[in-house]
C-alpha cells in the first residue's frame, strides 16, 4: 500500500552489539548502509558494513554541530552513567536502539545526508576512520589559540554590555525571542515528563515484584486450608506469577516505546538550543566586529584631522588599511549571522513538524500498550474469579 511517502535515500541499521571480553573494553556496533546517493559506495549496489563504538557516534555528533552552524543536528545518546545501573544487556540494547535512531535521523536530514563526514563515518574502514579523526584533531589543535582569543573577546564584550546595561537581544527579532523562550519552557516540561515516565515504569516493576512475592505467600498459605480453598489459592498464586511476568514485559516495552523516545525528544530540544546559542554567538561576534571597525574608523578620523600636526604617511596608510580590514570582517560577520538566521528559520519549521508528529506517536504507542496490558490483566483476574466460584 502506497502511503504517499518518498522512499528513503539511505537505509541504515545499527545491530549486533559486541560486548568486550574485559571490564576495561568497550561495546562495538555493526552499521550496515544501503544508499542511492551518488557519493556513497552502496549507490553502486555495494552494501557496506563497518564497526563503530559509542564514542565514534558521539564524535560524529559533536563534529556535525561544529561544522553545520544553524542546522539542528539530531541528538546522539549522551554518556549515560545512570543507565549503566540497569541490567547490562538491557542497557546495551536501549543504547543500540538510540544510536540507530540517531544515525537514521542524520541520513534523513536534507543537509546532513549529503555531508562527506557522514559518508566517511558510514563507509570508511576502521583504519581510515581513525586516520580521519586524527587529521581532524590536528586541524582543531591549530585553531586552539584563535578559540581562546575569541573567548576572551566575547567575555570582554559581555562585560561591556553589562556595564552599559544593554543586551545583544535588543537587536533580535521579538518573534525569535518568543521562540527561544518557548524552547526553554518546552525543555523543562519534557524533562519533567520523562522523569515521570521513568517513575511510572519503575512503579510497574515494583508492582511486579510485589505481586510475585504476594503469589508466593498465598501459595504457602494454601497448605493450611481445605481442599476447595487450596485449589482457589493455588490458582491465585499461579495467576499472580503469570501477571508478574506480564508486567515485567510490559515495563520493558514501555522503556523502549515510551520512556526512551521521551528522552530522545528531550535531547532533540537541547539540539535546538545549541543552534539558538550559535545564533547568539554569531550576533555577539557581529557586534564585536562593528565595535572594532568603529574604533578603527575613529582612529583614522583622528589621524586625518587637519589640526593634528606631524602625522606620518605610513601611519595614515596603515590606519586606512585597518579600516578596510575592519569593514571586511564586519561584513563577513553580518553575512554569517544572516546565513545562520536563514538556516535556523527553515530548521525550526522542519523540527516543529517532526517533534509534534513524534510526540503524538509516543503517546499513541503508550495508550496502545496500556490498553493491551489492561485487557490481559482483566482476563487473568477473570480467570481467578472463575476458579473461586
Amino acid at each position: 500500500m502506497d502511503d504517499g511517502k518518498q522512499p528513503k535515500a539511505t537505509m541504515i541499521s545499527v545491530s549486533d552489539p559486541m560486548k568486550p571480553e574485559s571490564k576495561t573494553g568497550y561495546v562495538t556496533y555493526k552499521i550496515t548502509c544501503n544508499s542511492t546517493l551518488e557519493n556513497f559506495l552502496s549507490s553502486k549496489g555495494q552494501e557496506t558494513t563497518v564497526v563503530r563504538r559509542f564514542s565514534d557516534f558521539y564524535y560524529l555528533y559533536k563534529l556535525l554541530q561544529r561544522l553545520y552552524k544553524g542546522i539542528i543536528v539530531p541528538p546522539c545518546p549522551e554518556k549515560d552513567q545512570k543507565g549503566k545501573m540497569m541490567n547490562q544487556d538491557e542497557f546495551i540494547d536501549i543504547r543500540r536502539a538510540a544510536l540507530d535512531v540517531f544515525i537514521n535521523k542524520v541520513v534523513d536530514h536534507p543537509v546532513l545526508m549529503k555531508s562527506e563526514e557522514v559518508r566517511i563515518f558510514l563507509e570508511a574502514t576502521e583504519a581510515e576512520w581513525l586516520a580521519e579523526k586524527k587529521r581532524r584533531q590536528e586541524v582543531d589543535s591549530g585553531q586552539t589559540g584563535k578559540k581562546i582569543g575569541g573567548f576572551f573577546k566575547g567575555l570582554l564584550h559581555s562585560t561591556k554590555n553589562t556595564m552599559k546595561s544593554v543586551s545583544d537581544d535588543q537587536e533580535e527579532d521579538p518573534e525569535y525571542l518568543k521562540t527561544r523562550l518557548f524552547y526553554d519552557q518546552l525543555e523543562d516540561k519534557l524533562i519533567t515528563t520523562h522523569e515521570e515516565a521513568g517513575n511510572l515504569v519503575a512503579r510497574i516493576e515494583k508492582e511486579s515484584a510485589a505481586l510475585r512475592s504476594f503469589g508466593t505467600c498465598t501459595g504457602q498459605l494454601s497448605k493450611f486450608e481445605s481442599a476447595n480453598l487450596e485449589t482457589s489459592i493455588t490458582s491465585l498464586n499461579e495467576k499472580c506469577v503469570e501477571l508478574a511476568d506480564l508486567q515485567v514485559e510490559h515495563a520493558r516495552k514501555l522503556r523502549i516505546a515510551f520512556e526512551a523516545p521521551l528522552k530522545e525528544l528531550k535531547r532533540s530540544v537541547r539540539s535546538v538550543k545549541v543552534v539558538i546559542n550559535d545564533r547568539s554567538d554569531a550576533l555577539a561576534n557581529l557586534q564585536m566586529k562593528r565595535e572594532a571597525a568603529d574604533v578603527k574608523r575613529k582612529h583614522l578620523q583622528q589621524l586625518q584631522d587637519p589640526n593634528r600636526p606631524g602625522v606620518v604617511q605610513e601611519k595614515l596608510a596603515a590606519a586606512e588599511s585597518d579600516v578596510l580590514t575592519g569593514n571586511r570582517l564586519m561584513e563577513e560577520a553580518a553575512k554569517s549571522y544572516e546565513d545562520l538566521k536563514d538556516k535556523m528559520n527553515t530548521e525550526i519549521v522542519r523540527f516543529q513538524k517532526e517533534e509534534s508528529s513524534e510526540l503524538q506517536n509516543v503517546f499513541k504507542k503508550f495508550a496502545i500498550e496500556q490498553a493491551r496490558m489492561a485487557n490481559q490483566s482483566a482476563q487473568i483476574w477473570k480467570d481467578v474469579l472463575d476458579n473461586v466460584k
